[in-house]
């Protein structure tokens, strides 16, 4: 049998849609794979709409099929069985996220979850605490965390700095007083409503997001009502180092391990306030800033940035040197390996 060369090789990834220009561990490992001249197909699978995903499916001719929790594995999973596919199943998120429905539901989708895992050929988890559990079940896993392109963060054009500063400017933001962003997805896991509600306990900060998709509508609610708020719209990933260049503080109030932000804000030396949780199995209070995530703790932990500029270079500095460490080069190429091995035995 003739082993594929990586030109060869088509892929059929099947994804949730998170806006069109959020940041995506997905759309970083591909940037890479194509790089190694490996085709990749994107296909969203949404509750409202499924089909243009299961119909490439169906009828595409693809050699592997990666697909990404959590709809998208589910409603995939019968007709990659039925095609005979050999598939990857991506777990960029711990079940645990969706922890909060109703138990019995809960109960099942985990079931259901680990059931697809378990007859995946491979199953790839972004967070070592599943990763051991997909150990202990049998399942063929392997890890591959979060990672950043370090120098398109650390050191953006500047045509890429001037461009954002043209932006908050015209949006009035005062870049004099301190800025703090959030860029990406505006999600509820993200504590929007409460880092929304701090602007006005921070008065004299400027909170700027730009993003898109979940509580946009919120934000942007709150953009028109409150002097120290803006919302700016969404840009494409190379645009956002820009951004970053003239933020004093990057929110990340996540419950995850290794956030895409957290690296992308240590690769260009950000101070990072995240909150107790899952965080911290990754990062340390030399790193990161650690709040409670409710309004008045945010503004408190703003504060304390603003307050010790020595201690907050330093635990800047210590983030930068680990987010040097973390290349989406070396996640691509973890990807690349596991295909060429399901190829190489199919």
């Amino acid at each position: 049998m003739n082993t594929p060369s990586n030109k060869d090789i088509t892929i059929l990834w099947l994804r949730p849609s998170t806006g069109e220009n959020v940041s995506t561990r997905r759309t970083r490992i591909a940037e890479h794979l194509k790089k190694q001249s490996v085709q990749v197909e994107f296909q969203n699978i949404d509750v409202s709409s499924p089909f243009a995903g299961l119909k490439s499916l169906l009828f595409g001719e693809h050699d592997i099929i990666i697909s990404n929790v959590r709809f998208p594995l589910y409603a995939s999973y019968l007709f990659i069985e039925l095609r005979q596919k050999p598939f990857i199943a991506d777990v960029s998120d711990p079940i645990s996220q969706i922890s909060d429905l109703p138990s019995p539901l809960f109960k099942l989708l985990y079931q259901y979850e680990w059931k697809i895992l378990s007859q995946s050929d491979t199953a790839v988890f972004a967070e070592s605490e599943s990763y051991k559990i997909a150990q202990e079940c049998g399942v063929n896993a392997v890890l591959a965390k979060n990672a950043v392109n370090y120098k398109l963060f650390s050191d953006p054009s500047t045509e890429v700095v001037d461009f954002a500063r043209q932006e908050l400017e015209g949006a009035g933001v005062d870049l004099d007083s301190p800025i703090v962003l959030y860029p990406g997805l505006f999600a509820s896991v993200y504590h929007i409503t409460e880092t929304i509600a701090a602007a006005d306990v921070a008065t004299d900060w400027e909170f700027v997001f730009i993003g898109e998709r979940a509580q946009q509508a919120a934000i942007e609610r709150a953009a028109n009502e409150k002097s120290n708020v803006y919302y700016l719209g969404s840009y494409t990933h190379d645009r956002v180092p820009g951004f970053l260049q003239h933020a004093d503080v990057g929110l990340c109030l996540v419950d995850v391990e290794r956030p895409l932000k957290i690296l992308e804000y240590g690769a260009a030396m950000l101070p990072v306030l995240g909150i107790p949780g899952d965080l911290q199995k990754e990062f340390s209070e030399e790193q990161l800033w650690f709040v409670e995530p409710t309004p008045k703790e945010i503004a408190a932990g703003l504060e304390r940035i603003y307050q010790n500029p020595i201690e907050s270079n330093q635990r800047s500095e210590n983030l930068q040197t680990t987010a040097s460490q973390n290349s989406w080069q070396a996640v691509a190429d973890m990807y690349l390996e596991t295909i060429q091995e399901i190829t190489d035995k199919s």
